[in-house]
Parts: structure tokens; C-alpha cells; sequence
């Protein structure tokens, strides 16, 4: 890793700040995107769900 220094401490700050603000953008956007993943993945698994007990109702012995 490389060091990088400022030149004097008001430049540290900048540079600090900056990846922080970028770091608590990154955040923001990844917790208002992942409500959203995981309710397409319940989704989809709820669709696999639905699917697999009709398959089931058809071929399930007492059908015959």
C-alpha cells in the first residue's frame, strides 16, 4: 500500500473527508438497493415454490 501525505494538515482533512463522503455515498446506495434484491430473490423462490407444488398436485398418487 502506498503512503500518501498531505502537505499540511488542512489537506489531511480534505483528503479524509473526501473518501469518507464517498465511502457514506457507497453505503446509502447499497442499503437503498438491497431491500430490493432480496425482495426479487423472496420472489423468485415464492414463483419456484408455487411451481414445484403444482407439479407436485399433478403427479401426487392419491391424483390418479
Amino acid at each position: 500500500m502506498a503512503d500518501l501525505r498531505a502537505a499540511t494538515p488542512s489537506a489531511a482533512a480534505e483528503i479524509l473527508t473526501a473518501g469518507y463522503v464517498a465511502s457514506r455515498e457507497r453505503i446509502e446506495s447499497l442499503q437503498s438497493r438491497l431491500p430490493r434484491l432480496v425482495h426479487g430473490a423472496l420472489a423468485d423462490r415464492l414463483d419456484q415454490a408455487d411451481g414445484l407444488q403444482r407439479r407436485l398436485a399433478r403427479v401426487h398418487p392419491r391424483r390418479r
